[in-house]
């Protein structure tokens, strides 16, 4: 029987263990050390969606407890720590193995094609809701959707059937290139600004310079899609922005929750990605640099 083996036990790592779950499946949860174990009361997650809750049969382990190559890695960690926390995957790694990318953010799966250009990779991205309230509780806070799909358009191999679930929204689709940048657009327009103004989401669009600075967000990243021949939504960028900011106007975005809980952020791979891509075209983007400077100079890094 195959093995799935998650890198990365924050909130959506727990939600992926709780859907392998449905299907039979004792996910293998690798912790970033030893003395994470403290933090579990035993190799069960505490799953909750509103009123329910159920437990969820896990394996924790560490890389140093490793012992066979690995079939199915699906890593969950931050973009900023993913290379980090490959280094000790890596002697466990073969062609065989299966790479599953989901995170914000872009340019990790551009490093993993050079790194592992042998592996199958997928990708995803995910909208549903969730937080912990410790490292053994997740709790689904909100009901969202999940895409899987490869860089170039294909069919669904046969090991994705126990994270495609009608249940969950989660489906593979063809066009995920063209979802991840909808995702990075989204991202990059609300996740900094929320941090910049200390709002949440839907205060964004009551604040006339933050609603301002968003529009424009949008119309740069709209010219760098149109270079890069990425389709745009039906409505444009904006339209759809705006849509999720209304969605979410209650929650707080994770890069807020990460500057409120004095860790990194992942602005590198969300604002940093999109200047790269526009240095690349040889294209300005003023309002993404405005939004990288003062980010920077509030926070002194990344």
């Amino acid at each position: 029987m195959t093995q799935w083996h998650i890198l990365g036990a924050g909130s959506v790592g727990c939600l992926m263990a709780r859907l392998l779950a449905e299907h039979d499946i004792r996910p293998q949860l690798i912790l970033s050390s030893p003395a994470r174990r403290a933090d579990w009361q035993a190799e069960q997650l505490d799953y909750q969606y509103q009123q329910q809750r159920q437990k969820v049969a896990v394996q924790l382990l560490c890389a140093a407890e490793l012992k066979t190559p690995l079939d199915h890695l699906l890593i969950c960690t931050k973009a900023y720590a993913t290379e980090r926390a490959l280094a000790p995957l890596l002697p466990y790694i073969t062609p065989q193995t299966t790479l599953l990318l989901l995170q914000n953010g872009m340019g990790m799966h551009e490093w993993m094609m050079r790194t592992s250009p042998d592996n199958p990779l997928i990708l995803g991205t995910i909208s549903h809701g969730a937080y912990r309230t410790r490292a053994d509780h997740v709790v689904h806070s909100g009901w969202g959707q999940c895409y899987w799909g490869t860089w170039q358009p294909s069919t669904a191999p046969q090991m994705m059937t126990p994270l495609l679930s009608s249940a969950w929204e989660a489906q593979w689709c063809d066009d995920m290139q063209v979802r991840l940048w909808h995702k990075l657009a989204v991202n990059s327009t609300i996740n900094p600004l929320t941090v910049l103004y200390n709002c949440r989401n839907g205060e964004l669009l009551r604040n006339a310079e933050a609603l301002a600075l968003m529009q424009t967000l949008c119309a740069e990243l709209t010219t760098i899609m149109y270079r890069l021949a990425i389709p745009l939504p039906a409505d444009g960028l904006w339209p759809l922005v705006r849509s999720i900011a209304e969605r979410t106007a209650a929650n707080i975005s994770s890069m807020r929750q990460d500057v409120l809980n004095n860790k990194p952020t992942e602005i590198a791979a969300i604002t940093g990605y999109i200047l790269r891509k526009s240095q690349q075209l040889g294209m300005n983007c003023p309002a993404h640099e405005e939004v990288m400077a003062r980010f920077m100079t509030q926070y002194g890094s990344a």
